[in-house]
């Protein structure tokens, strides 16, 4: 795997990625949050991995503030919120706790980016 973890076989060098930078110049940056009505979450997509699992800014507090359950609707698609990707059937789009304790999309199986045409950046309402 190249240094920069892409999993790239090339022999690039840590210098030749980009410039050294110093610590006292790393910014933390904070993720804008969710926006919370009742009965509805209005969110962003954060991250789409690999597999088309979509992570939101969403957290499960922003669901219960909302006043939203188990089910919920999602562009037109009803979902559960279930506990593992296993607890979802095969195919089907499901709303999980992600490994940050942000609620994530995912689709046992499948692609919950494709299964919802969202990306990076997209917006969100789950209801």
């Amino acid at each position: 795997m190249g240094v920069h973890g892409s999993g790239s076989s090339s022999d690039m060098g840590l210098e030749e990625v980009g410039p050294a930078v110093s610590i006292g110049e790393l910014q933390t940056l904070d993720m804008p949050g969710a926006m919370i009505a009742p009965g509805a979450v209005g969110a962003r997509v954060v991250a789409v991995d690999r597999f088309g699992n979509v992570q939101l800014n969403a957290t499960p507090a922003d669901l219960e503030n909302a006043g939203l359950g188990l089910e919920l609707a999602v562009s037109g698609h009803r979902i559960a919120r279930v506990g593992t990707f296993g607890d979802a059937a095969e195919g089907v789009l499901a709303a999980i706790i992600d490994s940050q304790g942000q609620i994530a999309l995912v689709v046992n199986r499948g692609s919950a980016a494709e299964m919802l045409g969202v990306r990076d950046g997209s917006a969100v309402v789950l209801e």
